[in-house]
């Protein structure tokens, strides 16, 4: 394991396309009670909002707790940036919390660990990956080199999720 995994991973939500199915399209990070971000691309299918989402809790104290439906979803300006905003009504369950967001600048990150934990290839569990940020690229991107992965390759690591890194 990462030297900067988290003892809990209470801010990681799913983004799911019906009340009920249980293969995420992926991965978001819960930022207050009625918000959580993930990438774009996630959202959105041939170039609009998918008509449906659902947003759930699998890292809850009560995995079976209601998901929430999105009532609007904001994306970035900026194409590049590959980022959206989902809202939805009711407050998110108990024993989630938000995660401690930071935007370092890329260069600044580059050689240090990372960790985060998704649900690629629709997994419903999720699984951790960790490794190295490589190479600061263009309008803020990072490189990044997976170490250990179970279910993740680098086409399917990014849907989403956060990553942790060990900046102060």
């Amino acid at each position: 394991m990462s030297g900067c995994a988290p003892l809990a991973a209470s801010w990681v939500a799913a983004i799911h396309t019906s009340r009920d199915d249980y293969e995420p399209v992926g991965t978001a990070v819960v930022i207050d009670d009625h918000r959580v971000l993930t990438s774009a691309h996630v959202v959105t299918r041939l170039g609009a909002v998918r008509a449906q989402m659902w947003v759930a809790f699998p890292m809850c104290e009560n995995p079976s707790a209601t998901r929430r439906a999105a009532d609007a979803v904001r994306l970035a300006e900026h194409p590049m940036a590959d980022l959206a905003i989902v809202e939805f009504r009711d407050p998110i369950p108990a024993g989630m919390a938000a995660a401690p967001l930071r935007c370092p600048k890329p260069g600044d990150v580059v050689g240090l660990a990372w960790w985060a934990f998704g649900f690629a290839h629709g997994d419903p569990r999720g699984s951790a990956a960790d490794g190295a940020v490589g190479t600061s690229l263009g309008y803020g991107w990072c490189d990044w080199t997976l170490t250990r992965a179970t279910t993740w390759n680098r086409a399917s690591a990014a849907e989403g999720c956060g990553a942790r890194t060990t900046a102060p």
